[in-house]
């Protein structure tokens, strides 16, 4: 079958085969183990950075747990939403009070919840001077209500009188303290 062939042609014959087994070797070996090194490689370079970032994120933590638990103390809700809506009823009272103004209805909005806080809102007409309006308004964005004032409207009674109407649209959100 096979010619006899000559110390040359079979040096040269094994010669090719031997180059022919390398360049098989190295396209469908060597070739793809180091495709799959390259993209091992790459993945642990990219865990390392995502895990340098979150050690960072980490070294943080305790500082943003602090600031975490300052806020709480102020805008945690320690009580059923029932409770807090009554004594958010109760502290717009006291501010009317203090302002000296005259609150004529209160009602409650619905409570919306989002996945951190819930907001407590409440429309409120009063009545009084704008002065003492004005002052409501800041007694209620201020220290210890915290109110958002979301919308105002005017409505002046009367052309002799000082006295306005107004209804006002207060919200307080507070971080639900249960996470």
């Amino acid at each position: 079958m096979f010619p006899r062939l000559s110390k040359r042609e079979s040096q040269i014959f094994v010669l090719c085969v031997l180059m022919a087994l390398i360049f098989v070797g190295f396209q469908f070996i060597y070739r793809p183990i180091r495709s799959q090194e390259n993209l091992v490689d790459q993945r642990i370079n990219v865990t390392k950075k995502k895990i340098k970032k979150n050690i960072i994120i980490l070294k943080d933590e305790k500082s943003v747990n602090v600031v975490y638990e300052e806020y709480l103390k102020v805008f945690g809700q320690k009580l059923s939403d029932q409770q807090q809506t009554n004594q958010v009823f109760s502290q717009i009272e006291a501010a009317a009070k203090k302002a000296e103004i005259k609150i004529i209805n209160m009602k409650p909005q619905r409570i919306r919840e989002e996945d951190l806080f819930r907001k407590f809102s409440v429309s409120v007409q009063a009545q009084g001077t704008m002065q003492l309006i004005m002052k409501f308004i800041y007694l209620l964005e201020q220290e210890p209500y915290h109110f958002q004032i979301e919308e105002i409207r005017f409505e002046k009674r009367s052309i002799r009188s000082e006295d306005i109407r107004c209804e006002i649209i207060a919200s307080r959100i507070l971080i639900d303290s249960t996470l």
